[in-house]
């Protein structure tokens, strides 16, 4: 294990940050797990360097009597520590829902409730290399290619449906391995609480922690540090291709929203895939089956004689395509044959 110097790494995180960000109060979200306890500790030690910081945990009440006994350590540790400390205790009403879902839901709506009463803040969490990791996998997993993927961000605006204002959430680990966070843990003698419900495997993210993870790093004990480059040099090159296609689009998208199918086809196919993802996006943000829509839209492109095609989108929305022009409309209510139907006659 190579060592790292947790809290020279947690300072030089934060400052490269934007000078108006370095300002904002610190929120962190503590669950008294192994991480959010060690960034606790290094916050602390570095009181003098850093804004007021803020503890914020949920106790979901899942695990009695452990929940309570984890929050009350929280709540004593803060006042000895003279750490403001914001608990909020709930309870999952509806069993059929995931509850790792819910949870997160809940936790992040919690957090944007309190750090709305403070206009200058930010909220910071523990995440370290070894979630990114698992996090990649389990959306490659799930989606089976790359496309589509990108490595998680240090610095981040979350938006949610009951947010009054976007969260920004700053992860200054996320370059760090578990393993550091573990030596500091050991090193300082700090009390933390583990979750039992991290070794099930009825869960996937536990099997790729306890199952893939290890055999992966038995091949490569640099997995997770190859995994990540890889993935940043996927998205600073899926950064250009975006940025290009941005700009085509903007060249290009008539005043009745549609493209010149022969203009299209003069780009290349890494390119079209951005303009489409983009164009659609405008219009249809979080569509979660866009990518298999695109593909298809991108076979049909690319063929020599186009037949006149119709892609259904979601919430009324229809994309049509033919040897002349590409259109993105608005048709509720319609059908697929209709759908086409209507288009030919524009």
């Amino acid at each position: 294990m190579k060592k790292i110097d947790l809290k020279k790494r947690t300072l030089q995180a934060f400052h490269q940050l934007k000078p108006e960000l370095q300002k904002k109060a610190i929120f962190l979200a503590i669950s008294g797990g192994r991480d959010s306890v060690a960034l606790a500790h290094i916050l602390i030690s570095l009181k003098e360097k850093l804004p007021q910081v803020y503890w914020l945990h949920v106790n979901y009440g899942m695990r009695q009597p452990q929940c309570d006994y984890e929050e009350t350590y929280l709540r004593q540790w803060a006042k000895q520590l003279e750490v403001p400390l914001f608990v909020k205790k709930i309870s999952k009403k509806n069993s059929k829902e995931n509850f790792q879902n819910w949870a997160r839901t809940q936790r992040y709506l919690f957090f944007s409730e309190q750090i709305e009463k403070k206009t200058e803040a930010l909220l910071w969490t523990a995440h370290h290399q070894d979630d990114q990791v698992e996090t990649l996998l389990q959306k490659l997993i799930s989606v089976g290619e790359f496309q589509g993927m990108q490595t998680v961000q240090v610095l981040k605006k979350m938006h949610g449906v009951n947010f009054k204002n976007p969260l920004t959430i700053f992860r200054p680990w996320l370059e760090i391995p578990r393993v550091n966070i573990s030596d500091h843990i050991q090193r300082k003698r700090l009390q933390f609480f583990e979750d039992h419900s991290n070794q099930k495997l009825d869960y996937q993210r536990n099997r790729i922690r306890h199952k893939i993870l290890p055999l992966l790093k038995e091949e490569n004990p640099n997995f997770n540090l190859s995994l990540c480059d890889s993935l940043k040099k996927i998205q600073q090159q899926k950064e250009n291709i975006s940025e290009r296609a941005g700009k085509w689009l903007k060249r290009n998208l008539k005043k009745d929203d549609n493209l010149l199918t022969a203009e299209l086809k003069k780009t290349d196919i890494a390119i079209q895939r951005q303009i489409f993802h983009q164009w659609i996006n405008s219009k249809l943000s979080g569509y979660r089956n866009q990518g298999k829509v695109v593909e298809k839209i991108l076979n049909t492109l690319n063929k020599k004689n186009i037949i006149e095609q119709g892609f259904k989108l979601k919430a009324g929305w229809g994309l049509f395509l033919n040897n002349e022009k590409c259109v993105l409309k608005y048709l509720p209510n319609e059908t697929r044959c209709e759908f086409l139907f209507y288009i030919k006659q524009k």
